[in-house]
């Protein structure tokens, strides 16, 4: 979305399980 930093922080880390 427009806060892309946190959106980033948001799902990368659900891709590394």
């Amino acid at each position: 979305g427009s806060a892309r930093r946190y959106e980033v922080q948001s799902f990368l880390p659900l891709l590394t399980e």
